[in-house]
């Protein structure tokens, strides 16, 4: 479980949520789970019975169904798509925050265990520089950061670079803590490189070039 351990002058916007359409009926609030819940006699609210019902379920399609289709077609432009639907109800379902291991962590490495990692970089690159939505691309880009393994350090820098290259101070936040979580030698240099229009996301670049650079 990783801490953010940085302070920033000013907080990044709020990831509040320009979801993209999904192609699958992604409701995971089962009334099954609800029964359940209540027959276990746990006290809890009706929202909270709802969000642990979609917790629930999104880690159980996770794991059941991701290899059948994944080894079926690694490539396929439908496996891609499910892939980010999972992303996308998992992220849905729980919030992200600072500190704290989220179901879509466990997406992403159930994804990467496949037979074909290639292809699911590639995949997770082209999440998380997705301009048409910065939130989801965002927060994606955070959950895979948390990921100390993913890819090689030339695929962990190069996502960086492009990643503060997006027009979208979202992104750029979370490619700078990307940058911080992998903490990968090349980082200083695409971190210097860079000019951020954005004070309080600029004051961050300069702590983490001083503390990368030590």
């Amino acid at each position: 479980m990783l801490t953010q351990t940085k302070a920033r002058s000013a907080q990044p916007p709020s990831r509040a949520v320009d979801w993209p359409p999904r192609t699958e009926d992604a409701s995971v609030l089962d009334s099954r789970w609800l029964r359940r819940l209540r027959e276990q006699g746990q006290p809890i609210s009706r929202h909270a019975a709802l969000l642990q019902s979609a917790i629930s379920t999104v880690e159980m399609r996770v794991f059941s169904n991701w290899t059948i289709w994944a080894s079926a077609s690694p490539a396929d432009d439908r496996g891609q798509q499910r892939f980010r639907d999972r992303l996308h109800v998992s992220l849905e379902a729980e919030p992200l925050e600072d500190g704290m291991d989220h179901p879509a962590e466990s997406v992403i490495a159930a994804a990467l265990e496949a037979d074909d990692p290639d292809t699911i970089l590639r995949w997770i690159r082209g999440i998380c520089l997705d301009t048409s939505s910065p939130a989801f691309a965002a927060a994606v880009f955070l959950c895979v950061a948390r990921q100390r393994e993913v890819g090689t350090a030339k695929w962990r820098v190069e996502l960086v670079r492009r990643g503060l290259a997006v027009d979208d101070v979202e992104v750029r936040d979370a490619a700078m803590q990307a940058a911080e979580y992998w903490a990968d030698p090349g980082m200083v240099h695409v971190l210097s490189a860079h000019s951020e229009p954005i004070g309080w996301l600029d004051e961050y670049r300069q702590t983490l070039i001083d503390d990368l650079g030590r």
